[in-house]
């Protein structure tokens, strides 16, 4: 059963899942950093995840979801060193939603917050 804390997004995932309490500190599973307040996400039988991190586990980074990576004889890393997996599971939902609805960037601009303000300028892809 798959439970979710913050914001209930019309996405499939959300069908048949039940809201809890934001986990605030509890460790993310992918990235190991901790839910803050502002967070949204999944508990499920193997523990907490970030909702943008747990779509990228499912579609991949940005090189991933290019297919320019190795997966598809690409030359690309899989993650960019430069950033956190927080920071590589934020651009790869960054980039999903803006390679689908070209308004990304207005959805992530509540991240542009603390240690994450630079996000977006240390991008090359």
């Amino acid at each position: 059963m798959i439970e979710y804390f913050g914001i209930r997004y019309n996405a499939p995932i959300y069908k048949d899942a039940t809201k809890i309490v934001l986990p605030q500190g509890m460790i993310c599973r992918y990235c190991y950093e901790n839910v803050r307040s502002d967070d949204d996400g999944f508990k499920d039988e193997e523990g907490y995840i970030h909702r943008e991190c747990n779509m990228c586990a499912g579609l991949g980074t940005i090189s991933h979801q290019q297919k320019t990576c190795h997966h598809f004889e690409g030359s690309m890393p899989e993650i960019d060193v430069r950033l956190t997996l927080r920071q590589n599971a934020l651009m790869a939902a960054l980039y999903f939603y803006t390679k689908m609805s070209g308004h990304g960037m207005a959805y992530y601009k509540h991240y542009q917050e603390d240690d994450e303000s630079t996000l977006f300028e240390n991008c090359n892809y």
